[in-house]
């Protein structure tokens, strides 16, 4: 239920940006959550993918906020604590995805196709 407030929030971070010509890989700790985001960017998707491989990353390739990113981690763990015959029911297909994780990355990746060609 939307109810029109907007959240705003100030992070602490300290940022180190490695470069080249063909990405960009950028870290920042942030102080508050005490942990370490790994960004890969650069315009050859498949590059992108395989030093994102390459640094052992898993995961969605679109980019999310901190916050966006939290909320995605505190879902998935939702997801993995959901009792046996909840998760049968939702019957997610073990043939297409390896994890609850990669299901939610794929339905965050399929929702900004639509909402980018939509």
């Amino acid at each position: 239920m939307a109810l029109g407030y907007t959240i705003a929030t100030i992070l602490k971070r300290k940022s180190h940006i490695f470069d080249d010509e063909k990405v960009i890989v950028k870290t920042d700790w942030l102080e508050q959550l005490n942990r370490t985001y790994v960004q890969v960017q650069g315009r050859d998707r498949s590059f992108v993918e395989n030093v994102a491989n390459e640094l052992g990353l898993e995961g969605s390739y679109c980019p999310h906020t901190y916050i966006e990113q939290i909320q995605l981690e505190r879902l998935v763990n939702d997801v993995m604590a959901l009792p046996d015959d909840l998760k049968t029911k939702l019957s997610l297909d073990d043939d297409t995805v390896s994890s609850p994780k990669e299901a939610l990355s794929r339905a965050s990746a399929d929702s900004k196709m639509k909402y980018l060609h939509g």
